[in-house]
């Protein structure tokens, strides 16, 4: 999911190696959940996340994340049930976090009602606004007296 610079270039490499009739590249998609929801496997390889709202919501529907530890990743993720969490460009690393994804079964309702009461847990903000009004609050306190506004 997504798009980015490197698109067309693996694109053509997957192709090259004989791999591209097993790899979807889907784009941008505004409402990935669907997709998310079907997904056994969510692999996250960037360098750096700041928060990382794709594996919070990967998590929450049940997939098995393999990531780099980035953003919330270490946070969210409980190895070895939930994920692996790998150091940035650690391919063996992501290499076997795939493998062991595919050979994991699929997460009961249960176990993903409990991912989203930790999720609720890490992220306390229902709202923007809520979030905008305790920031705020945090920047009058430590950086800019009086400041009121965004």
């Amino acid at each position: 999911l997504g798009a980015g610079t490197e698109r067309v270039f693996l694109e053509n490499y997957a192709k090259s190696i004989g791999i591209g009739k097993n790899i979807s590249f889907r784009g941008w998609i505004n409402a990935p959940w669907e997709l998310l929801q079907s997904s056994q496997v969510f692999l996250q390889t960037s360098f750096y996340e700041g928060f990382g709202m794709s594996l919070v919501e990967a998590y929450m529907y049940g997939c098995f994340v393999v990531s780099t530890d980035v953003g919330i990743a270490s946070e969210l993720i409980n190895i070895p049930r939930d994920g692996q969490i790998c150091s940035v460009q650690n391919v063996e690393c992501l290499t076997g976090g795939i493998i062991k994804a595919m050979d994991e079964s699929p997460l009961q309702s249960d176990e993903t009602e409990k991912r989203k009461e930790k999720i609720k847990n890490l992220i306390p903000y229902k709202t923007f606004d809520e979030y905008a009004k305790v920031f705020i609050g945090y920047l009058d306190k430590v950086c800019y007296k009086g400041y009121e506004t965004l």
